[in-house]
């Protein structure tokens, strides 16, 4: 469980699943008063990271539609 927060207010969180060395994206949710910030998207980009800053994980990936206007912004040209 990943999270977001600013002023002590969560904003958004993320649930990833882990297996083996896979690291598979299962849900995001943020508040809705804070849409306009982009705070579901600022939390996938510290997933990210988080990803990276892992040595035991080799592989992600964001279960995510083909189609998902976030993930594409985030990562343009990956495969679907």
């Amino acid at each position: 469980m990943l999270s977001l927060e600013c002023a002590g207010r969560t904003v958004a969180m993320q649930c990833n699943l882990i297996d083996g060395g896979a690291l598979f994206g299962f849900k995001v949710a943020y508040d809705t008063e804070f849409a306009s910030y982009s705070p579901g998207s600022l939390l996938e980009v510290d997933a990210i990271g988080f990803f990276h800053e892992a040595e035991d994980l080799a592989v992600a990936d964001s279960c995510a539609a083909g189609d998902s206007e976030m993930i594409n912004r985030i990562w343009p040209g990956a495969p679907a």
